[in-house]
C-alpha cells in the first residue's frame, strides 16, 4: 500500500452513485469491483469502506445492500449518526441532544411548510434529523444555489440553532454544530481510526468540510471544478474515470490492490 490506510471514506450522491438517472456503461462494472473490495475487507487485511453521506440509514443500506455491507460505520445524515450497514447499528452524535433534536424539530416544523409553499421545492422524506429541500431530478447546480440564498432568508432568525449549506442535489438544514466533519471526528473517536489514515472520495464544494480533516483526498472524473481543484490543491488523485468505476479506481489507486 501506499503509506499506511486505515479506511476510505465514499461521499455517495454524485460520487459513487449518479442521481440523474444517467447511468454510465461502466457504472455496474465500478460496483462489482467496490463489491470485491468490501468483501477483502470484511475478510481482513484490507482497509475499512465507508460512506460519509447527507443520506439516510435507510438510503445507505440500501446501496450498501448492492455492493454487499461492510462491517464498519458510515457518517449518515450529514454527520448526526454513526451506522452499520451490516449490523444496523444507529448511534447518534454525543452532541445531538434530546433538546438540541427537540428545539431542531419545532424550528423545522414551524417554517419548512412556509418554505416550500414559498420557493417550491420538496422535503427528502427518509432523514431522522436533519431537512434536505430539493428540487427537480435535473436541478443545475446554479438552480440549487439560487434556491439556497431565497431558503437563507427564511432561516435569518435561527442561524444561532442550526446550519445550512448546499450540495449538487439539495439545500440542507442541520442542528448545529453537527455536520460531515463532526461526524468523521465521531466515528475516529469511536473506532479508534486516525484520521490521517483515511482516504475521503468527494464530488462537490459540499465535501470540503470533511474532506480538510482526513489524510488523503480524491475525487471521480465527474466531481465539479470547484472540488478537483481542492484534490490538486493537497496533492490528491483524480480518477479518469466516473462514479462508481471512479471510485473502484481511487480505491486501487490508494491500495495497489485491483482485482482485474
Amino acid at each position: 500500500m501506499k503509506g499506511k490506510i486505515e479506511a476510505i471514506y465514499i461521499d455517495v450522491d454524485d460520487c459513487l452513485w449518479p442521481t440523474t438517472g444517467n447511468i454510465p456503461d461502466d457504472f455496474y462494472t465500478g460496483l462489482n469491483k467496490i463489491h470485491r473490495y468490501i468483501n477483502a475487507f470484511n475478510q481482513g487485511g484490507f482497509p475499512i469502506i465507508g460512506f460519509c453521506t447527507g443520506r439516510d440509514r435507510n438510503y445507505c443500506e440500501a446501496v450498501f445492500l448492492s455492493l454487499g455491507p461492510p462491517n464498519s460505520y458510515s457518517v449518515v445524515e450529514h454527520g448526526i449518526a454513526l451506522f452499520n450497514a451490516r449490523t444496523k447499528e444507529l448511534i447518534l452524535h454525543p452532541d445531538l441532544t434530546e433538546e438540541k433534536q427537540r428545539k431542531f424539530r419545532e424550528i423545522s416544523e414551524k417554517i419548512i411548510p412556509r418554505i416550500l409553499k414559498k420557493y417550491g421545492g420538496f422535503e427528502y422524506p427518509g432523514n431522522l434529523i436533519c431537512v434536505d429541500l430539493e428540487l427537480k431530478r435535473d436541478s443545475t447546480r446554479e438552480e440549487i444555489e439560487n434556491y439556497y440564498f431565497q431558503i437563507q432568508k427564511e432561516l435569518s432568525d435561527y442561524l444561532d440553532l442550526l446550519n445550512s449549506s448546499y450540495s449538487s442535489i439539495a439545500v440542507e438544514i442541520t442542528p448545529k454544530g453537527i455536520d460531515k466533519a463532526e461526524g468523521m471526528k465521531f466515528m475516529a473517536k469511536f473506532t479508534g481510526i486516525n484520521l490521517k489514515n483515511v482516504v475521503g472520495i468527494g464530488d462537490s464544494q459540499g465535501d470540503f468540510v470533511w474532506l480538510k480533516i482526513v489524510g488523503r483526498v480524491s475525487c471521480p472524473a465527474n466531481a465539479g471544478e470547484e472540488c478537483k481543484e481542492f484534490v490538486k490543491a493537497r496533492n490528491g488523485y483524480i480518477s479518469p474515470f466516473s462514479y462508481a468505476s471512479g471510485v473502484a479506481d481511487i480505491i486501487s489507486h490508494f491500495t495497489e490492490e485491483g482485482f482485474d
